[in-house]
């Protein structure tokens, strides 16, 4: 009999493939699209975030760096809203609270990607096993402070 913990760890895999997949979809039919009316700028922007959306399976493939699969669902897609629904169709002109909630987004994954770092380097056994939780936090935040200003 199977672990339960393999178990949840296929249904977040899943999840995340999914979602994924409908995203993938979404941006190869817009890609077509914009590329039949000549709308190349969409071109370009729809094929970057059909790029920056392989970019942890190239992480994982090349440098074995695991990213857990829920950060990478929300970084896909944090890109997916800012890139394509703010810039393709124009959600910053159309909604004026688009630009404030995606900036809070950012703040947030930010914040996330510090705390993953250390994660991962933990994982890596390339910094000491007895960093304080304060340590970690501080860390994160203050990367989610420095990346946010620039």
């Amino acid at each position: 009999m199977g672990n339960p913990g393999d178990k949840a760890l296929k249904t977040e895999r899943n999840i995340y493939l999914t979602f994924t997949g409908i995203i993938q979809v979404i941006l190869g039919a817009s890609l077509v699209y914009f590329f039949l009316v000549k709308d190349f700028f969409n071109v370009f922007l729809t094929a970057l975030v059909f790029i920056l959306n392989l970019f942890p399976v190239f992480l994982n493939k090349r440098y074995k760096i695991f990213v857990p699969p829920e950060f990478q669902l929300l970084v896909i897609v944090f890109i997916f809203a800012t890139i394509f629904l703010g810039s393709v169709f124009d959600l910053y002109y159309k909604f004026n609270w688009w630009d404030t909630v995606l900036h809070m987004l950012s703040g947030f994954l930010l914040g996330l990607i510090g705390f993953v770092v250390l994660f991962v380097l933990n994982r890596l056994n390339h910094i000491p096993r007895e960093m304080k939780p304060f340590f970690i936090c501080f860390f994160a935040f203050e990367r989610c402070v420095c990346f946010h200003t620039i």
